[in-house]
């Protein structure tokens, strides 16, 4: 479900809006920072625009829709990628340890 859709007529799109944890593009930048809807912008000609606050404290006024998204959960990282983690730590740590791991190390599935 996109985060502007149901009810975007009236008083009650401000709240819908600021009940998702959301993250916007500063000044339509490629980085998307996290925060939060402030205010909802209506216009005669049926466009909105969005002043979003930052978390960093930035605020933002005119955000359009496109520069705003839902804020993505972490991604969980994989098996392979939880040893490849723990190959490069105990690397630097041990570097003999680390070769004698992979020698041993199964096969993921």
């Amino acid at each position: 479900m996109d985060v502007f859709d149901g009810d975007t007529k009236g008083d009650n799109v401000q709240n819908f809006v600021s009940d998702f944890a959301l993250e916007a593009r500063f000044a339509g930048g490629k980085k998307w920072y996290p925060g939060k809807v402030t205010k909802v912008n209506a216009y005669a000609d049926g466009t909105r625009t969005y002043d979003f606050r930052y978390t960093s404290g930035m605020r933002e006024r005119g955000v359009p829709r496109h520069y705003i998204r839902r804020l993505r959960p972490p991604v969980k990282p994989t098996r392979r990628e939880k040893a490849a983690a723990e190959a490069r730590r105990l690397r630097r740590a041990d570097p003999r340890l680390a070769v004698s791991l992979r020698r041993n190390s199964v096969a993921p599935t």
